[in-house]
């Protein structure tokens, strides 16, 4: 399709095409008495040639006195009604901050200063053997300085279905039967925070032209494995050190050997991208990773590689089956607690349905005070908008204000974050965000409930009561059948309010 702008011609039925139709009338059209055209247009009219007197009858009167009387008064009521209008005016900014981002205080140690938030940027990686088995999904939070977080997730974590199904399965199930689409709500249910961006790797061929610019890579292979190619022939990976070239890594990366369960397929994930990441960072090519740089998959690739990365595996417990120890299933239910503190350390900054958008305001002072509550208020359910300074600098009590009385428990539940405070409900209130935070000197960040995510409790790890399907062959269950394994009591990815 072409990438012309598009011109739209000078037609139309609308206002505006009438009034270009009515400046290029033809000249023999007659104006109407005293219409007023454009410089160097014709006038005509009855008496002829423009420039001539109107026909009698047609020119305009002085007007009456009463009309002239009749303006002077209502000039003059405008000019007195301006002081009320004023302070009409002002009473409504009083109460209302609506789309108000930043204040015209630009000092950060000044009261009043207030300055936006920029949510983590965040990935969602989706990969899949070349039979299209989901063989891992993978995370990719940045940091503003450079650097971030990778957080694994094992192919048999098992979330709730997405949309208005109902039970719980393993990611592939969920991924064959709604998507990437479909997965992807729910790894963002799950974590409570949306992944800004996302991307499938769907094959051998994509992993070795994503890798093909710096060649064969050096990876410490932590586990060896012996495996076959998609023709069927055969491929060995040494334990330790080893040179897998570009049209390897596919293998490399999604296969899990019979005897393996999935974690030992992480490790082996973990160790490409480390090895990956550190042969960008040495590249002097400014196409070591194809794509874009600035978003996508080219842009992330390069600023984990430019700063210190993080690796993490999502916590999950395994799940028991009949017949296979717990240690080595390859099924996994999440850890709601941990996932939770995960999340407010490798996205400090998340964004996300079901969270309170968070204006949070030092009113101490102390250099850092608002950044600490944020990061404690994250993982009870914060999104952080703004953070700043408060009008003055004397409180002590932690006070958070809230507009909407439907989110009063969730506005308790940052409360309680921060160790309690006092809840006040202003429904004449509008504003850009949920809830504002004002800080006081009653705030410990080391000692308050959020910081160490206690609030939520851990996941019942449920027992099954017959053997599941494996998650990892080829599945022909029907998308939505209701899985093998009891769910918890409480669902993973549910929040408890109260």
């Amino acid at each position: 399709m072409s990438q012309e702008p598009m011109v739209l011609p000078e037609t139309g039925t609308g206002e505006r095409a009438r009034r270009r139709r009515g400046r290029a009338a033809p000249a023999d059209v007659a104006d109407e008495p005293g219409d007023a055209r454009d410089e160097g247009e014709v006038r005509t009219g009855r008496s002829g040639r423009g420039g001539g007197r109107p026909p009698a009858g047609s020119e305009r009167g002085r007007a009456h006195p009463a009309a002239r009387w009749t303006f002077i008064g209502v000039f003059v009521a405008l000019i007195v009604a301006i002081p009320a209008l004023t302070w009409v005016g002002l009473d409504a900014v009083r109460n209302s901050n609506a789309g108000r981002e930043l204040n015209v205080e630009d000092d950060p140690a000044a009261t009043g200063y207030e300055a936006t938030v920029d949510p983590t940027p965040t990935m969602l990686v989706t990969q899949t053997d070349e039979a299209g088995v989901v063989s891992g999904v993978t995370v990719l939070s940045l940091n503003p300085s450079g650097g971030g977080n990778l957080t694994f997730f094992p192919a048999g974590t098992e979330l709730e279905l997405p949309f208005t199904e109902t039970g719980i399965a393993p990611l592939d199930v969920i991924y064959q039967g709604a998507g990437q689409s479909g997965l992807e709500q729910r790894v963002e249910t799950l974590l409570v925070a949306a992944t800004e961006e996302n991307v499938e790797i769907l094959s051998n061929d994509q992993w070795s032209g994503l890798v093909a610019p710096i060649g064969p890579l050096t990876i410490v292979n932590p586990v060896a494995l012996n495996t076959t190619d998609a023709l069927g022939a055969p491929v060995a990976f040494a334990q330790g050190e080893v040179q897998v070239p570009p049209e390897q890594i596919g293998v490399f990366v999604n296969t899990r050997a019979a005897e393996e369960n999935d974690l030992t397929r992480l490790e082996r994930q973990q160790a490409f991208w480390t090895a990956w990441l550190a042969a960008v960072n040495a590249s002097s090519d400014p196409n070591a990773v194809p794509g874009e740089t600035d978003k996508g998959l080219g842009r992330f690739v390069r600023e984990l590689a430019g700063g210190e990365a993080t690796y993490n595996t999502l916590p999950v417990t395994p799940v028991g089956i009949p017949g296979v120890g717990a240690t080595d299933s390859n099924l996994y239910l999440p850890d709601q607690a941990a996932v939770d503190q995960l999340v407010a350390e490798t996205i400090p900054f998340p964004v996300g349905v079901g969270r309170l958008r968070a204006r949070v305001l030092d009113g101490t002072g102390t250099e850092g005070t608002a950044e600490s509550a944020a990061r404690v208020m994250v993982p009870a359910g914060a999104e952080i908008a703004i953070i700043g300074n408060a009008g003055s600098f004397d409180h002590e009590e932690v006070v958070l204000q809230y507009y909407d009385p439907a989110e009063r428990d969730q506005a308790q539940r940052l409360l309680d974050s921060l160790g309690g405070g006092r809840l006040v409900l202003r429904e004449s209130v509008t504003d850009s965000v949920d809830v504002t935070v004002i800080v006081g000197s009653n705030f410990d960040a080391a000692t308050a409930p959020g910081t160490s995510a206690t609030t939520v409790p851990p996941t019942t790890v449920p027992t099954a009561t017959t053997l599941p399907v494996d998650p990892f062959a080829p599945t022909t269950v029907p998308f939505g059948t209701a899985p093998a394994i009891t769910p918890p009591t409480e669902a993973p990815g549910v929040v408890p309010t109260g």
